[in-house]
């Protein structure tokens, strides 16, 4: 079955899910192109009309995507396609996803049953962090009070050891505060993953798949840790979400 109707050929996928809540998704996706579905056996795959070409990885085109997505989570459980995935014809979708993976889709589906993704963002607040490094690290603090009582130019090479000093023990820090606080973290985590770090105040980048009944467990920790932290980091907390990072359906054409 398909609701597409215009006449542009390309499909453009979004996920994966079951057909009976396919068929509630109203939803416009990227180019403000209206959002549809083609379904083989009870398997839907949620597409929009779409030129064949290569997407741009950009917020416009990313939003749109996460975006359709996001509604269709509402709905049921879904298999998130990567992002900028094109097929020419809906006929292909039915062939070579729906049909010739269907028992992979299904125990996706399956495993994914009844669970969220949850982000999780920590940042430093640096003049914090390093006042904090200063005050337990006797070595590091010593050498900065010995070096501000003398000429910048009679301890150049001082003073470059004591950044090097600094630098080491920053990187430590980072590393030891977010396996700490992951540690809190994943014991309600059936998976788990770490994202990169940008930057020199971003500690943590991770993604919690959870049961979505333990939500609000999770909630109490992440306010538990953050008042715990309160002047040395600021959390970013974000979901429910669709797994984007524990599902990330790559579709071959060949």
């Amino acid at each position: 079955m398909s609701t597409a109707t215009t006449e542009i050929a390309g499909r453009y996928l979004y996920c994966v899910m079951r057909t009976e809540a396919a068929a509630g998704l109203i939803a416009t996706g990227i180019d403000d192109l209206p959002v549809c579905y083609v379904a083989v056996n009870g398997l839907a795959a949620i597409i929009s009309p779409s030129e064949v070409k290569r997407y741009r990885l950009n917020r416009q085109y990313t939003l749109a995507h996460e975006t359709v997505i996001e509604k269709a989570m509402a709905l049921d459980t879904v298999l998130p396609v990567r992002f900028g995935t094109v097929a020419e014809t809906e006929n292909q979708i039915r062939r070579k996803l729906l049909t010739q993976r269907a028992t992979d889709l299904e125990q996706h589906l399956q495993r994914m049953d009844g669970k969220v993704e949850m982000g999780v963002k920590v940042l430093w607040n640096v003049d914090r962090i390093y006042a904090d490094i200063l005050e337990r690290d006797v070595a590091i603090r010593t050498r900065r009070d010995r070096l501000a009582a003398m000429l910048p130019e009679d301890t150049h090479y001082e003073r470059i050891h004591l950044g090097k000093m600094v630098e080491d023990a920053l990187a430590a820090r980072k590393t030891d505060d977010a396996d700490w606080i992951m540690e809190r973290f994943t014991p309600f985590a059936l998976e788990s993953r770490r994202g990169d770090i940008y930057g020199d105040t971003m500690v943590l980048n991770a993604s919690l798949l959870i049961e979505a009944a333990r939500e609000d467990e999770l909630d109490a920790v992440v306010q538990a840790v953050d008042h715990e932290l309160t002047g040395l980091f600021t959390i970013k907390y974000v979901g429910p979400l669709p797994p984007f990072n524990f599902v990330n359906l790559v579709v071959s054409w060949l």
